[in-house]
């Protein structure tokens, strides 16, 4: 085959990116003649789990890999990253997780500084074992699914084991589904935030955030994604969250496709875009509808 005439120019390949092919015998001559590559990502692949693990096996300096639409066995391939020392991030999208152990090996990877979930459907509860040495950075759980055998006490977990070191969340939820006490349970083990991204659907999860963002003191950036049920939100309820945020925030974005806001509410609106600034002691304020 014409790409491998010359293993000299692929054995200095970092990035790699293996899309809806059905030949196997591509990652196996790859992982002949390629041993430093530092990202990968497969998409769409099927049943090609052995040949991923061989190319996995056969690097130097892997650091980063996305399976994304992919039938293919997750703890199989975590298993194969486990010993790299220098892997540091992890994500799975609109995928599936059928063994129960998965995420607790996943846990294992003591250098892994990211963790992105999204549109995962969980097949089965687990456990996962609190791991010490883990120092995770940034975890992102964007709308997971659940099958009957399965249900979001999942999410909770992952939340008490990940949450000791981390400084990026991004959490896009129906907090609805979830125990009333959510948002809580992220406050006292994430209180390390510099960034939090999270799902508000109603006024009730907008109080519950305002009343635990003072756990946040490391706070940098807040998001508030799709508030669906709040046409027109009140002033005092932005009040009450300005009140709260903390010293060290300078960025805070509310918005949502059904989101908006009387212009009367704050003073010197510019128009920019599709949404509304306006600076407040120098807290950047986006309203976006």
């Amino acid at each position: 085959m014409v790409i491998f005439s010359n293993p000299a120019f692929l054995d200095q390949l970092e990035n790699f990116g293996y899309y809806n092919l059905p030949f196997s015998r591509v990652l196996k001559e790859v992982s002949k003649v390629s041993h430093n590559i530092k990202s990968m990502k497969f998409c769409k692949i099927i049943n090609q789990d052995e040949e991923i693990i061989e190319l996995i096996g056969a690097q130097n300096n892997l650091e980063y890999i996305i399976l994304d639409f992919c039938n293919v066995s997750p703890i199989k391939i975590i298993k194969a990253l486990e010993s790299n020392k220098l892997f540091k991030t992890f994500k799975l999208l609109h995928s599936r997780i059928d063994d129960n152990t998965c995420l607790g090996v996943l846990g294992k990877c003591n250098n892994l500084e990211e963790i992105e979930l999204h549109n995962i459907t969980f097949n089965s509860n687990f456990e996962l074992p609190i791991e010490e040495n883990l120092h995770l950075q940034k975890l992102t759980i964007d709308h997971p699914k659940f099958n009957s055998e399965a249900n979001n006490s999942i999410i909770l977990t992952l939340i008490m084991n990940f949450g000791k070191y981390l400084k990026e969340l991004v959490f896009i939820v129906f907090l609805d589904d979830y125990s009333k006490n959510t948002i809580q349970i992220i406050a006292n083990y994430y209180q390390n935030l510099v960034f939090l991204s999270i799902k508000i659907n109603n006024r009730e999860e907008f109080n519950e955030l305002i009343n635990f963002l003072d756990y946040f003191q490391k706070l940098k950036v807040l998001k508030i994604n799709s508030i669906q049920e709040i046409e027109i939100i009140e002033m005092n309820l932005i009040c009450n969250l300005l009140d709260v945020l903390p010293n060290t925030t300078y960025s805070l974005n509310i918005g949502g496709d059904s989101f908006k806001i009387a212009k009367d509410y704050v003073a010197n609106f510019t128009r920019e875009t599709n949404s509304y600034h306006v600076e407040i002691e120098k807290l950047n304020l986006h309203f976006i509808f």
